[in-house]
C-alpha cells in the first residue's frame, strides 16, 4: 500500500499499524555548524555534523538508543521517499540535499 510513496522499508507490517508509516531512523546527527543556502535555492553549504552517540539501555538490547537533550539534530531514516510519487519529489529533494553534509 505505502510502496508508491516509500522505499527501503525495515519491516512494514509494523510500520503500517495504525494510521500512517512509521519511519525507523539509520542515524543521528549532531549539527556542528549551520548550514546556508541562497534565496533561489542554487547554492547550498551543507550543515557541518557530526554522528550523535548510541548505545544500549540494556545489554541484551538488540538496538541502541540516542539520548537527545536540548540542541539541533539530523535525523537520517532507514526509508526514501519514493521517486515515482509527484508529491514526494520535494521531499526527495531535501534528502538528496541533506546527503551532500560534511562532518566533523
Amino acid at each position: 500500500m505505502f510502496e508508491q510513496y516509500v522505499t527501503d522499508s525495515i519491516h512494514e507490517p509494523i510500520q503500517t499499524e495504525g494510521t500512517g508509516f512509521a519511519l525507523t531512523v539509520a542515524d543521528v546527527y549532531e549539527v556542528i555548524e549551520p548550514g546556508r543556502i541562497d534565496f533561489g535555492g542554487g547554492e547550498l553549504e551543507p550543515a557541518r555534523t557530526t554522528s550523535h552517540e548510541s548505545s544500549k539501555r540494556n545489554p541484551d538490547d538488540d538496538y541502541e538508543w540516542w539520548t537527545l537533550r536540548e540542541g539541533q539534530y539530523l535525523i537520517e531514516y532507514n526509508e526514501s521517499p519514493s521517486t515515482n510519487c509527484p508529491a514526494c519529489r520535494s521531499v526527495s529533494w531535501a534528502l538528496a540535499s541533506r546527503s551532500r553534509r560534511t562532518r566533523a
